[in-house]
């Protein structure tokens, strides 16, 4: 089976768009096979939510926007939040960051 074939197969209610779901190797060193096959695949999902779906998230740099009494206020300040904002914007994301082990914090053994 190809990737697309998989992705389609796993998640049918995305829309396989290829020049969005081949720059996938641009964020991980992974190379596809059946054991990185759900992390992958939970990338490129990611990585075609956030381009297809307006409002689902995105790596959010301002600091801070006032409009009468609503404010919002929101950015990181370092490279490894930057990176968690960015897959933490979708449910997609975060399961790639943590099969990947990418999750920040302490680990308990």
């Amino acid at each position: 089976m190809t990737i697309q074939t998989d992705f389609e197969a796993r998640f049918p209610a995305i829309t396989w768009v290829e020049s969005i779901a081949s720059t996938w190797t641009a964020y991980t060193c992974l190379a596809y096979s059946d054991k990185t096959k759900e992390a992958i695949l939970n990338l490129i999902a990611h990585l075609l939510t956030l381009a297809l779906l307006p409002g689902t998230g995105s790596a959010r740099t301002a600091e801070s926007k006032s409009v009468g009494s609503v404010s919002v206020s929101y950015g990181s300040s370092t490279t490894t939040s930057q990176w968690a904002s960015f897959y933490n914007s979708t449910r997609y994301g975060q399961t790639y960051w943590l099969l990947t082990g990418r999750q920040v914090g302490a680990r308990f053994v």
